[in-house]
């Protein structure tokens, strides 16, 4: 309180924190390391941290709150800690919580769990850091000691996803535990922020070959996945999901590769599925063409169900073009997606009837 006043009281409250300092120090050198003072010593770390800290003692702060980590990890606020050591970076935050582990595993032992959740915060600021694969270490030691921290697996997911395409399929094998092992977590972290969902997207975007029979469309498959997992209410990642596993078919069907759980089959399938419910969520022309295309060229089964919505799709994209709908506040080719739609729902229709013919 005495900081905050004039010059006077200025010094009178410096004074008194330096005996305070004097005072936690003698304490400390009484109680020794007898782990029986435990908590008193985590304690006394903590106050002499944040006198320190009043008195613009970062470094010695930092020390001393990685004394008080060495006793017991759990008792410390991280948040606030990581406010308080910050400066230009992140870097007297992390080196602070690598002393206070070292300690703590010399003291406790490594396979002691309780640092669980000093290595989330380890591994969090090496992450901002761009210290990724330390990171990645960090979260999976502290999700190993605690695997209630699943939020770690999102930042595990992240760490692989910036270290570039070749590492994407480790970002998958991440996110994809986080949604098994807590979902409606990976959700909602996934929709906290339009970049987090715009991680997956890229990753489709970066790893799909449009129309080749890529192996790599396996993998922008997973990410479509992630992406409905993410957030089921949208018809556009249903779309997506389709258009991504009907072309990690095509890729199965073409390369046969010993390595995949999914059938050519398999991935057609779940395309089928996946416009389906984008249909059903927003019921568009090109939606319903794509799905027909499914039964028709892949699946080559429902041709009945599959000429139903080719007609489906004609007769809603001329209503459509016809001026039924505002496509204002759409993508700016949403209107050129249901010319195709149109064409292709006609074209497509008079393919099959000529198949069903010849049969």
């Amino acid at each position: 309180a005495a900081l905050v006043g004039d010059d006077a009281t200025k010094s009178k409250g410096q004074q008194l924190l330096k005996r305070a300092v004097e005072s936690i120090e003698a304490a400390q050198k009484e109680l020794g390391a007898d782990k029986a003072n435990a908590q008193t010593l985590v304690d006394l770390g903590m106050q002499k941290a944040v006198a320190e800290l009043y008195l613009g003692q970062r470094d010695k702060a930092s020390e001393s709150y990685a004394t008080a980590m060495g006793w017991d990890p759990t008792k410390l606020d991280y948040g606030q800690m990581l406010t308080s050591l910050k400066g230009e970076d992140d870097s007297l935050f992390i080196e602070t919580l690598q002393a206070g582990s070292k300690q703590f595993k010399k003291r406790w032992g490594a396979e002691e769990k309780s640092d669980a959740g000093l290595l989330w915060w380890l591994g969090y600021a090496q992450y901002f850091a761009g210290s990724y694969d330390d990171a990645i270490a960090s979260f999976q030691t502290s999700i190993r000691k605690f695997p209630s921290y699943t939020s770690g697996l999102w930042y595990v997911g992240l760490s692989h996803w910036q270290k570039g395409v070749e590492h994407f399929p480790k970002a998958a094998d991440a996110w994809e535990l986080h949604f098994k092992k807590n979902p409606a977590e990976f959700a909602q972290t996934a929709q906290s922020a339009p970049q987090n969902t715009g991680y997956i997207g890229k990753a489709i975007q970066l790893l799909w070959k449009d129309g080749r029979p890529h192996l790599d469309n396996l993998q922008a498959a997973r990410f479509a996945e992630l992406l409905v997992a993410a957030d089921p209410r949208k018809a556009e990642s249903w779309s997506s999901l389709g258009v991504m596993s009907r072309d990690a078919g095509f890729a199965v069907s073409e390369n046969e590769p010993k390595d995949t759980l999914k059938s050519a089959k398999d991935y057609y399938g779940r395309a089928w599925e996946a416009y389906q419910r984008a249909a059903e969520i927003q019921k568009r022309p090109e939606f319903l063409n794509d799905g027909a295309v499914i039964l028709h060229y892949y699946l080559e089964r429902d041709y009945d169900k599959a000429l139903a919505l080719y007609d489906e799709a004609e007769k809603l994209a001329e209503e459509w073009l016809g001026g039924s709908h505002d496509f204002s506040g759409e993508a700016p080719d949403a209107k050129s997606v249901v010319e195709t739609a149109l064409r292709d729902a006609k074209n497509n229709r008079n393919a099959l009837k000529k198949k069903i013919g010849e049969k």
